[in-house]
């Protein structure tokens, strides 16, 4: 049976998100509206560089409808749209 992936708006805000060669051009830049699907809720483990101690954190796993990329979101990022 195939799983129903709920749609999603969102940008990448969070500098985790991407890398600098995702970005298509500097005018739509990390605020630009994208719009895709959620795949799941995943846990990233970083470091913060002035403590040195590990934490970790929720991301949401998201495809980008138009690009086919799939991103690590920060869920505050994240608007659920109506079907």
């Amino acid at each position: 049976m195939k799983e129903t992936l709920r749609k999603v708006q969102f940008n990448l805000s969070d500098e985790k998100s991407y890398s600098y060669g995702d970005l298509e051009s500097d005018d739509e830049g990390i605020l630009k509206e994208r719009f895709g699907v959620l795949h799941c809720w995943g846990e990233s483990v970083s470091i913060d560089s002035e403590t040195n101690q590990k934490f970790q954190e929720t991301v949401a796993i998201v495809e980008e409808i138009n690009s086919g990329k799939v991103y690590k979101v920060d869920p505050n990022s994240i608007v659920f749209v109506k079907k």
